[in-house]
């Protein structure tokens, strides 16, 4: 009888193990690889403005944007394994990427979850910009949370490092090239972080 117990259980085990595995392939498939393809679409697509390949006749981006985003929503439906956490987590990771896509206001758009996860997307906000530098007075004044002068000094160490690595392996990146490095790795971040929770919990 215990015997018969045991392999009971570790069946039902097994069973959970290769739900989590299915699961966590059709994450990595239909949710974050079709995302990561809009976030890398950001100049092809002058900012999500126009739809990325239609350059002379410059259609408008908004509604092939959008139409993006509810097929990654469908994948997230349609993916029955998803536990409560991992629905609701993904969900707003997803909803926190077009928000910003339709925002156009550059990483000031992100919500805090992407700042969270990679600090350094901070330097792309506005405050770190050279109109942000001219008026860093005033922004401390006016803001709470405003960066210090540590923090534009790390901030210049940032793209003076990103500028000497471009030059030297003559990438030929841009500011936004390295904004959405930035972005895409902390977008990566989120999804290992949920994904690592969720196994935990079929443990």
């Amino acid at each position: 009888m215990e015997r018969k117990t045991i392999s009971v259980l570790n069946r039902a085990n097994q069973f959970k193990k290769i739900e989590q595995n299915k699961c966590n392939e059709m994450i990595i498939i239909n949710i974050l690889e079709p995302l990561l393809e809009i976030i890398y679409q950001l100049k092809e697509s002058d900012n999500y403005n126009y739809i990325p390949g239609k350059v002379t006749e410059k259609e408008d981006g908004w509604d092939y944007y959008g139409n993006k985003f509810n097929e990654i929503y469908k994948a997230i439906n349609n993916n029955i394994y998803l536990s409560e956490y991992e629905y609701r987590r993904i969900y707003d990771t997803v909803q926190g990427i077009q928000a910003f896509t339709r925002m156009f206001s550059g990483a000031d758009g992100l919500p805090d979850m992407f700042f969270d996860a990679n600090p350094n997307l901070n330097y792309f906000t506005f405050a770190f910009s050279e109109d942000g530098k001219k008026c860093k007075e005033f922004l401390k004044i006016s803001q709470n949370n405003a960066p210090t002068d540590r923090d534009y000094l790390l901030s210049d160490t940032y793209h003076g490092n990103n500028a000497i690595n471009n030059q030297k392996s003559n990438l030929r990146f841009d500011i936004d090239d390295f904004f959405i490095k930035e972005l895409a790795y902390a977008v990566r971040k989120i999804f290992i972080n949920i994904i690592n929770e969720g196994n935990k919990q079929q443990n």
